[in-house]
């Protein structure tokens, strides 16, 4: 009998948290989770996807956590813009699943 398990893998390129020289930093929390925490008193942040298509978008005053556990395989970018739509701080990641086989022998 076969068992498969899906594990999901966080590979991240470069290092777990990035700072930007303005102090707004995007840290990686966990294997799916992204803390954001900017500087500015109004900011957004973008998840975009591989292609650069907008996943999602949001407009915050306040540091938050971005659990990305529900998106599939591939490579994501997480922006954070000030006000006047400037890059503050750039992430990019990606998740890959891994499936593990067990073989069990029965007599």
């Amino acid at each position: 009998m076969k068992t498969s398990i899906l594990t999901a893998l966080l590979l991240v390129s470069s290092l777990i948290s990035v700072k930007a020289a303005d102090g707004t930093t995007i840290t990686q929390i966990g294997k799916l989770s992204f803390a954001v925490a900017a500087s500015s008193k109004t900011y957004s942040v973008l998840i975009l996807d591989s292609n650069g298509s907008l996943i999602h978008q949001e407009y915050l005053a306040t540091n938050k956590l971005f659990k990305l556990d529900s998106l599939s395989d591939g490579k994501y970018t997480i922006k954070v813009l000030d006000t006047r739509k400037n890059s503050i701080a750039v992430k990019t990641f990606e998740i890959k699943s891994e499936t593990k086989k067990d073989l069990i022998v029965l007599n």
